[in-house]
């Protein structure tokens, strides 16, 4: 299927690509018609069986192209030719990625703790709960596939540290089963689960008659709680190279070959020389010897790096979403920089560089792709600008083009005013703009960083830096979490040296990023930093509550002291204390630290100002720490401490 171009106007002089920016949030609700989809628990017969599932925020479904909105809480289907909508379904929970399934689309919810069934005949949703704080990507395996009698979605739940096994034909979640490292990806290879972990670059691998022998030998029942398999896994890590590490390992695709990652190679580890700091040359916006310090690649087998920081048009920052095409050919979503590359794969070789053949020029927040069955069409969700762009791939890939469809807007319906109460303000919304951007030099120089690289979505990588600049004395620190860090959380950074967002984030600009910081809304930037909400915490069982409960009164209670300096719905007195003792890296080193927010307490790990501690655990059993009574603590009172600590 090659869809008609349509819905463009004349590109600008010297462009070959055209655009224009729709509205998606004044949406109003159509019926909904995807021929050949059953109806949930309905007839209709069964689609063909499928080898691979994969998620994205976008998919093409029986001609029909069906697209996430969490901004405004809904799933759009938008015609792949003319790109108009003609459909649009309320989603509660911000809902994230989906895979088509027997009954329409199985959707991630981000801000719920469950998932979505979209009923994509009817034009209705409706809910399946699983024990996590926000899903990120699902897949679904079908009936039948390695002896799962039901058709079953995975959704991947990175808050939490684990997958959760959905069955669809029951409505319920069947288990869950233990993935460390923020899981992100998935999906579906023939007969295997393959998982990615954003913090540490891994996939792990399940054959899925494992997985369904697992779950029939330990069965779900009332009363009991959803059980935790455990199943081993086959894991592999993303290559690295000059002691570089991956990070931010998340989309997944297949190919003939073996299941196909994106990721980012991050230096940090090495340190600017003293002639490279004399210079000026030490920001991870400014590359060293050729080589960004941050910069995207591929992980399975295909060579891992592809980009080029000397020529612009071969430069791709974030990579958050790809897919692969039935040539091979790997399409790769690079959020900050705004493009979408099209890599050949260099094979069998991690360390050779694939080939970038293509690259396409979208809008700001792009974050999923499909491509359709001719190889040389894809659609991409420009989720910023609340658009879906439509781009051709020339058969001999000398010239790119690229379309952004329309999406018109309608008159105000009850559903878009509750969009507009419950999204970001106008001034948040162009600091996630800004947040996200390495296209404006004023922010960094080359366009391979932004602020996202470290902070995506205001969290954090989940990596401990050794920094160091012309203006940075050497120090080792772990990235903190944004989210909601004004105005409750101030002093910022770990020692308290700043009592502004604004000034945080322009010295960040201009000594990390590499920029001037001229003309820089620094308050918009500060205004989504506001907005941006901590994950929700998981459902509870009544024992997780009832231990929660007494975890309260051990926190709250004069022996453990834990509120004398966690106080606030923020959890935190603004002050700096000495609690962590030195450590063995003088780098580490810091007088005092500001008492951490609590907010998203469990997924923030690993904990300390420099990354110590791999889990809560570990940091209040440290022996050179002072957490006040924490030390004096009962095993008991531990384990009900932090199980309070996780309802923050």
């Amino acid at each position: 299927m090659t869809p008609a171009r349509g819905g463009a106007r004349p590109a600008p002089e010297g462009r070959r690509w055209r655009l224009v920016v729709p509205g998606l949030v004044l949406l109003a609700l159509v019926a909904a018609a995807a021929a050949g989809v059953a109806a949930w628990g309905g007839g209709g017969g069964s689609p063909p069986v499928a080898t691979t599932s994969r998620s994205a925020s976008v998919a093409l479904v029986d001609d029909v192209l069906w697209v996430t909105s969490p901004d405004d809480d809904a799933v759009v289907a938008v015609d792949p030719g003319d790109l108009g909508v003609t459909a649009r379904v309320v989603v509660d929970g911000a809902p994230g990625e989906l895979a088509p399934s027997e009954g329409g689309l199985v959707v991630s919810r981000g801000r719920a703790a469950g998932v979505a069934l979209v009923d994509t005949a009817e034009g209705t949703s409706s809910e399946v709960a699983v024990p996590c704080g926000g899903t990120h990507a699902v897949v679904v395996v079908p009936r039948g596939r390695a002896g799962l009698a039901s058709e079953t979605a995975v959704a991947t739940c990175p808050h939490d540290d684990r997958i959760a096994l959905v069955d669809l034909d029951a409505r319920a979640t069947a288990a869950t089963v233990a993935v460390p490292g923020r899981p992100t990806g998935a999906v579906i290879d023939g007969d295997r689960l393959v998982v990615s972990s954003a913090v540490g670059g891994r996939t792990w691998s399940w054959d899925l008659a494992v997985l369904a022998s697992a779950l029939a030998a330990s069965p779900a029942s009332p009363g009991k709680g959803v059980p935790s398999l455990d199943v081993a896994a086959e894991v592999d890590r993303a290559w690295v190279d000059l002691g570089r590490s991956p990070s931010r390992l998340g989309p997944l695709d297949v190919r003939g070959d073996g299941v196909v990652g994106a990721y980012q190679l991050v230096d940090n580890a090495t340190t600017p020389t003293a002639e490279e700091i004399a210079a000026g040359v030490d920001s991870y916006g400014t590359p060293l010897d050729g080589k960004a310090r941050i910069e995207p690649a591929l992980a399975g087998p295909c060579g891992a790096r592809f980009t080029d920081v000397v020529e612009p048009t071969r430069i791709l920052s974030e990579p958050v979403a790809l897919a692969v095409g039935p040539d091979g050919l790997v399409w790769v979503v690079g959020r900050s920089s705004r493009t979408v590359a099209v890599v050949r794969c260099a094979e069998g070789d991690p360390s050779a560089r694939s080939t970038m053949v293509a690259s396409f020029p979208v809008g700001a927040g792009a974050r999923g792709i499909a491509v359709a069955d001719d190889g040389t069409t894809a659609f991409v969700d420009v989720g910023f600008d609340h658009a879906v762009a439509r781009l051709e791939l020339p058969d001999d890939a000398a010239a790119t083009q690229a379309v952004v469809g329309p999406l018109p807007p309608t008159e105000p319906t009850a559903v878009a005013r509750r969009a507009a109460e419950v999204g970001l303000s106008a001034r948040a919304e162009a600091g996630r703009r800004t947040f996200t951007d390495a296209t404006d030099p004023h922010l960094t120089p080359q366009g391979v960083v932004s602020c996202a690289s470290c902070h995506p979505d205001g969290a954090d990588d989940g990596l401990t830096w050794r920094i160091r600049s012309s203006e940075i004395p050497p120090k080792l620190r772990r990235t903190p979490p944004l989210w909601q860090v004004d105005p409750a959380t101030k002093p910022l950074h770990w020692d308290g040296a700043f009592r502004s967002t604004e000034a945080l984030v322009d010295q960040t600009v201009r000594e990390l990023l590499g920029g001037d910081g001229e003309g820089v809304d620094l308050a918009a930037i500060s205004a989504y930093l506001a907005e941006t909400p901590p994950p929700i915490p998981a459902p509870r069982d009544a024992t997780e509550r009832e231990a929660a409960a007494r975890g309260e009164e051990v926190f709250r209670s004069p022996e453990a002291a834990c509120a004398t300096c966690h106080v606030g719905p923020a959890g935190t007195d603004g002050e700096t204390h000495d609690v962590l003792g030195d450590s063995s890296d003088p780098d580490a080193d810091v007088a005092a630290v500001v008492t951490p927010t609590l907010l998203g307490t469990r997924a923030r790990a690993p904990y300390g100002h420099d990354g110590r501690a791999a889990d809560l655990e570990a940091l209040l059993g440290l022996p050179e720490a002072d957490h006040g009574g924490a030390a004096a603590l009962t095993p008991r009172e531990v384990d009900d401490l932090l199980a309070y600590l996780d309802t923050r």
